[in-house]
């Protein structure tokens, strides 16, 4: 039975399911997806029981995540949509629940990233007004759509609020 305490968290995965689906389509995050990520939080931590500090060490991991995502951004490794929407989805997972996540992420990842490198070849150039034709094309990846696939998939299987601090 649905719980109304549930509501900002099922929300939460709706929102992160359209964070992935948005950049499969246009190679864009929006901000305003990863803005309601956060502010979802708030609520769904404290319908769920976190304490102060239980809060706090989710807060730090999100600090962490953005601050390794912009270095990653920096050096070309990530887009910066790509790391804001990672370090909103890291909040929610705190780091009890990070690797998980971020190693179904680099599977999902690195099959996008080997269907587009072995896909462009066999495309008609009829194909490259397509979606998968334009990632072909501009050689990018939408990791947005990988790092839903690993948050979705771990909280599939997983509680999102284990509280341990």
């Amino acid at each position: 039975m649905l719980d109304s305490s549930q509501l900002p968290t099922i929300l939460a995965m709706v929102l992160i399911l359209a964070g992935g689906i948005h950049d499969v389509l246009t190679l864009r995050i929006p901000n305003l997806i990863v803005l309601a990520l956060l502010l979802l939080f708030w609520p769904a931590a404290f319908l769920a029981g976190g304490t102060g500090a239980a809060i706090g060490v989710h807060v730090l991991t999100f600090v962490v995540v953005l601050g390794a995502g912009y270095a990653a951004y920096r050096f070309g490794g990530l887009g910066a949509g790509d790391a804001k929407f990672l370090a909103a989805c890291a909040l929610w997972s705190g780091p009890q629940n990070l690797v998980g996540p971020l190693l179904i992420m680099a599977f999902v990842g690195g099959a996008l990233s080997m269907l587009i490198r072995f896909a462009g070849p066999m495309l008609p150039p009829r194909a490259y007004v397509t979606v998968l034709g334009r990632m072909v094309s501009e050689k990018r990846v939408p990791y947005g759509a990988a790092i839903a696939g690993g948050f979705l998939v771990w909280f599939a299987m997983n509680p999102i609020f284990a509280w341990n601090s």
